[in-house]
């Protein structure tokens, strides 16, 4: 079953080299390999075809694995994307095994290809059904220990979704059975574990799951050598060296690495191992699995960007060089590429794209307000932003306060007065035309003027303004300290200094200095709104 498929039309004898059961019609054969061939038959009896199985010689004994698929068959694993045993009869070199017939091995399906990359559904399926056969397998104790290309088998490679069989139990073993220091697992899928001859465990096949993965996504093996010396220097390389607590409990980490002075292990170089310099070959040029991370059939499709990235992140996950970091079988299960549970960055980018297309102008205004102001009315200054143009003016305090006609309160609390001529759509809340702002913009009690030309205005610093592109709020605060001089207005500003300028006093007019002074301020500004009801913010 794991050999390569070769067909083609012999005689009766050539296809039976042993005397099969009479219950048994041979139609062809379906490969061959060193240590046995597998035959396409037919049951006489209820007309299924089977494959079945034929060891070639005595050194492939195939006790070990029928007494592990008579257990699978007790368990029903085949429903597991395990092979399905069907019955075993005994010929001259051992047992032969009585399969479900398959399509073609992964091998075969990549060589079909040329082994260009898989599409990542495909990836997905054949990941996601090897995943629950080593669940399975791990549920019961037991390790494959001989995972590649060609025990991987396909139902029907033509259709799609992809259904594939785990086959080839004949090293398999109880985890019990797991000795420190076997040698198992091809070499282009062997872990370092094995190499190294540390403890291992059902982690291995996850190892080796994870180089076909690899192979896979981009078509090629992911560490590339003759020798397990080579194969250590090229997971060094791509993935890194693994870490020191694990090399300790190798048997053979002294062969591969020094100990060095600084109490670590170091990888030997290609002239300590083999007396000789080595270069090494690759089979890629990539410096990290990161890397395949750009690789991608459709550069222009955010999603399949999202789900190559979510891939790597489940090979990384399994060529961890640590077994007790390696992920589980179960976990693989429920990997967010398995089960396409993505992070929601690129759908929630899309869909907050979408919903600031369809926002409406005000309610792209309200973002740009202070958070303090849509919840509850202001308590300083710190909490405001005052749109572009305002600055902050308190009206001096005065004693024997005479009102006007027509206002119905002192003034109090802070005023803004917005400097410019017009109303910017961006930086103030007004509207072009009236210069109306929003009253749910403004603090309460604050109004917004504009100032008309004054004639003896004395200007204090220039320089002090709004700072946008900083985003700090440094206001210019004027102050009329003078009441008793109706000319000249002095300035002061957030330092809170003020320079007293002084006026002449004319003893004979004190009496109606007040009402002078309003009546400055009202030729002066012209209000653009009355102030909002509500208490001004405190300062």
């Amino acid at each position: 079953m794991g050999s390569s498929v070769s067909k083609a039309s012999t005689s009766s004898s050539e296809m039976n080299p042993v005397q099969l059961p009479s219950r048994y019609e041979v139609l062809e054969v379906l490969g061959e390999g060193y240590f046995g061939k597998v035959l396409k038959c037919r049951k006489k009896d209820n007309k299924q075809t089977v494959a079945v199985k034929i060891p070639k010689c005595f050194e492939n004994d195939t006790v070990n694995e029928v007494s592990m698929l008579r257990r699978f068959k007790r368990l029903k694993l085949h429903q597991h994307n395990i092979v399905e045993f069907i019955d075993c009869f005994q010929t001259r070199y051992g047992k032969a095994i009585v399969l479900e017939v398959l399509d073609i091995t992964l091998g075969d399906y990549l060589g079909k290809t040329s082994f260009a990359p898989m599409l990542l559904s495909d990836i997905r399926s054949i990941i996601q059904q090897m995943g629950t056969a080593f669940e399975a397998l791990k549920g019961i104790g037991v390790i494959h220990a001989d995972l590649h290309l060609h025990n991987i088998m396909m139902e029907n490679h033509q259709t799609r979704p992809f259904r594939v069989k785990l086959i080839d139990f004949g090293v398999a073993m109880s985890r019990s059975e797991a000795s420190q220091g076997k040698r198992l697992q091809p070499l282009a899928f062997r872990s370092p574990e094995i190499m190294l001859g540390c403890p291992f465990s059902e982690a291995i096949d996850m190892w080796s799951l994870g180089c076909l993965m690899f192979i896979m996504i981009c078509g090629k093996l992911p560490f590339s050598g003759r020798s397990e010396y080579e194969i250590l220097r090229s997971i060094t390389g791509l993935i890194g060296q693994p870490e020191d607590l694990v090399l300790s409990t190798g048997l053979q980490t002294k062969k591969y690495f020094n100990w060095t002075e600084s109490n670590s292990w170091e990888l030997k170089t290609s002239f300590e191992y083999f007396k000789c310099h080595l270069s090494s070959v690759k089979h890629h040029k990539l410096q990290s699995l990161d890397d395949l991370k750009i690789m991608r059939l459709e550069e222009n499709n955010e999603a399949e960007a999202t789900e190559r990235e979510q891939c790597i992140e489940l090979l990384k996950a399994m060529l961890k060089t640590g077994e007790d970091e390696r992920i589980a079988p179960c976990q693989v299960l429920t990997h967010a590429f398995i089960t396409k549970d993505y992070p929601n960055n690129v759908a929630e980018k899309s869909d907050t794209s979408q919903r600031k297309m369809m926002r409406p102008k005000a309610a792209v205004m309200s973002k740009r307000r202070p958070a303090c102001l849509t919840t509850a009315p202001p308590s300083s200054l710190a909490c405001y932003s005052p749109p572009a143009g305002v600055i902050l003016v308190r009206p001096a305090t005065a004693d024997n306060t005479l009102l006007l006609d027509g206002q119905g309160s002192k003034v109090s609390g802070r005023s803004y007065i917005d400097k410019t001529s017009g109303c910017s759509a961006f930086t103030s809340p007004f509207s072009s035309e009236d210069c109306i702002p929003s009253p749910t913009f403004l603090p309460s009690g604050v109004i917004l003027v504009r100032p008309a030309t004054a004639q003896r205005t004395v200007l204090g610093d220039q320089e002090s303004a709004v700072s946008f592109q900083s985003g700090l709020y440094e206001a210019s605060v004027s102050l009329v300290t003078d009441v008793e001089s109706g000319m000249e207005t002095p300035i002061c500003e957030a330092s809170g200094s003020c320079e007293n300028m002084e006026a002449k006093k004319e003893p004979g007019k004190k009496k109606n200095v007040l009402r002078r002074v309003f009546s400055w301020l009202r030729k002066t500004f012209r209000p653009c709104l009355p102030s909002v009801d509500g208490p001004a913010c405190d300062s």
